[in-house]
This record gives structure tokens, sequence and C-alpha cells, in this order.
């Protein structure tokens, strides 16, 4: 296998990969999709601020163990089951910038690493896919593989809502095709 090749295509791809993704957040707003603001800023960060332990995800109610303070399955389960329920919350007291250059030189090398790493594995079917379309889909399933096990498992798990879960995964998707393309151009079969 040539490294090379793969971490040019890899690389080139990466661009590919961090351009459209800058297209579907920033642009066509379908990741807002089920997406709501909570009303009342400075009065509800300020009252978490004052009430819980700092960078953290938190979720309620709090998990069934002795540090978080539930220690009772049959509680959790009857205040789960009666909601509300608060899934996920990111909570970052210190702020930060959204738009920071590092965040997105950040993303871009771990989309290069992301392809790179679709690029040897397409290099690892050989010879196996010589049409440019197999190839390109053989990379898009890896974005298939992706919803799959990330966006359509948090719905099912922690029932995330359906808009938001379809988009993410058809994100996903599309994502890795055009991965797919340029990788299928950049890697042809010999």
């Amino acid at each position: 296998m040539n490294f090379k090749k793969a971490l040019i295509a890899g690389i080139i791809a990466g661009l590919a990969v961090f351009v459209w993704t800058a297209i579907s957040w920033m642009a066509l707003g379908w990741h807002m999709i089920d997406i709501e603001s909570l009303p009342d800023h400075y009065e509800i960060m300020g009252q978490l601020d004052e009430s819980i332990n700092g960078k953290a995800i938190y979720h309620s109610p709090g998990f069934p163990d002795e540090e978080h303070g539930e220690v009772d399955m049959e509680t959790y389960m009857k205040k789960v089951k009666e909601g509300p329920v608060l899934h996920f919350m990111v909570f970052s007291p210190e702020g930060f910038d959204p738009f920071s250059p590092v965040t997105f030189v950040t993303s871009l090398f771990f989309n290069i690493v992301s392809a790179t790493l679709a690029a040897i594995l397409l290099m690892l079917t050989g010879n196996n896919l010589k049409l440019f379309s197999h190839r390109m889909f053989f990379v898009a399933g890896i974005g298939l593989f992706l919803a799959l096990n990330g966006p359509l498992a948090n719905w099912i798990w922690w029932h995330f809502p359906t808009g938001f879960t379809l988009v993410n995964m058809a994100d996903n998707v599309v994502t890795w095709m055009i991965a797919g393309a340029v990788l299928a151009w950049r890697l042809p079969a010999s």
C-alpha cells in the first residue's frame, strides 16, 4: 500500500469534508431541527452555575449511584418513566469562542485523519471495487455505519428527537459520499 497516495487523497477528501460540514452546519440550517433555546438564559445559567459542579455532561434525573446522589434504581426508573427527563446537557461555566481558529484547525485536522483512514480502507479493497461508483459508495457506507451507530443509537437509547436524528444520519452519509467521490477519483482501481 502506498501511504503517501492515501495521505494526499485523505488531505483532499478531508478538505472536501471540512467545506461540506461548514455548508451543512452554517448555511443549510437543517441541523437546528428539534434544537430549542432555553428561555431566560442568564437566570437559568446562574441557577445552574450555583447548583452544579462545573464543566461536565449532566443528566436529570441523576443516574443511580452514590456519587450522584441516586442510590435506588427503583426511584430512578420511576422518575425517568414519569418525566421530565433531561439527557446530555453540556455545561461550560467558563464559556468559549465557538468560532475560534483553533476549533476550525482541529476540526480540519481530524477531517483529514478520518478521510486518510477511509482512503486506507478503500486501498485495502484492492481491485475488488473497480467502478468509481462502487468505490464512492464503499466510503459512503462508512458514513452509513457512523449514522447507524451514532445518531440512530442515540435516538433508540436516549430518545433524541426524530428530526434531529434523521438530519444527522443523512449528513453522515452525504459527508462520506462526498469524501468517497474524492477518494474514488484520487485512488482509482488499477
